[in-house]
């Protein structure tokens, strides 16, 4: 009996080591597993019968370097980047303000000489640029990039309306950010009309997927382009699914581990 007894607990040793091994590789690969994870559930979506091509609206989100550009540019027809103009050296950089490191960041001319633009589309969330620094910027971006190329390529995100309708003119292609438009909002939850005016030739509105009902009642009949970045929807995707049966919807923003 206590040679048994003996095997059993060798057994239950061995069970427990391997079981830890199996944790600590895990915990090391935790990030590749979870890029693993959400590249297959994006994969396994069913497109709905009225959006048979659904996952080329899925675009990556928060693309600002060119490491995570190389190892996801296969799995996602499109990027989102973050580019902020510094205005002091006219030029653009690819950083989130606030949340990363301009010093260490890389000009947009550095990052577009890195990306294939010419058969992946962008999305640039661009920062930085006030009503009297729009013509400067626009001729930083022609002496970064190929500008034909970036106005048949690209989506420029913006937040001041004043700044979007003078890129739209400039033939960009214009996203307007409806999160900055809110504060005009009236007590009737209607824009004024001066505003209404300015934003009507803007045929893309672009925000948090929470603001979509909000965003088509104050811009009917225009085109949405929305984020999901919650790791839950990997876990339950009908947000996504619905998303993507909604021919609306332009684009949708999701986010993946790298």
């Amino acid at each position: 009996m206590p040679g048994r007894c003996n095997i059993l607990k060798k057994k239950y040793t061995i069970f427990l080591l391997i079981l830890l091994l199996g944790c600590i590789i895990c915990f090391i690969n935790r990030l590749t597993l979870k890029q693993w994870f959400q590249l297959s559930r994006l994969q396994a979506l069913e497109c709905p019968e009225n959006r048979p091509d659904c996952r080329d609206i899925l675009w990556l989100h928060k693309v600002n370097s060119l490491r995570k550009y190389e190892q996801l540019q296969s799995h996602f027809p499109g990027f989102e980047s973050d580019i902020t103009f510094i205005d002091s050296l006219r030029a653009f950089y690819v950083f989130h303000p606030n949340s990363e490191d301009p010093p260490l960041a890389l000009s947009w001319k550095q990052f577009a000489a890195g990306i294939d633009l010419e058969n992946k589309k962008w999305y640039i969330d661009l920062r930085g640029v006030t009503e009297e620094s729009a013509a400067t910027a626009i001729a930083a971006f022609e002496v970064a990039s190929d500008t034909a190329l970036l106005k048949k390529q690209a989506i420029i995100e913006l937040y001041d309306y004043k700044v979007a309708e003078v890129f739209q003119k400039a033939g960009y292609n214009v996203a307007l950010n409806y999160e900055n438009l809110r504060p005009f909002l009236t007590a009737e939850n209607r824009l004024p009309d001066a505003v209404l005016q300015k934003t009507e030739s803007i045929s893309q509105i672009c925000g948090d997927a929470s603001l979509l009902e909000e965003m088509k009642k104050t811009f009917p009949g225009k085109k949405y382009l929305i984020w999901e970045l919650s790791y839950k929807n990997y876990l339950n995707m009908e947000k996504i699914e619905k998303h993507l049966k909604d021919s609306d919807v332009l684009i949708v923003l999701v986010s993946v581990s790298s």
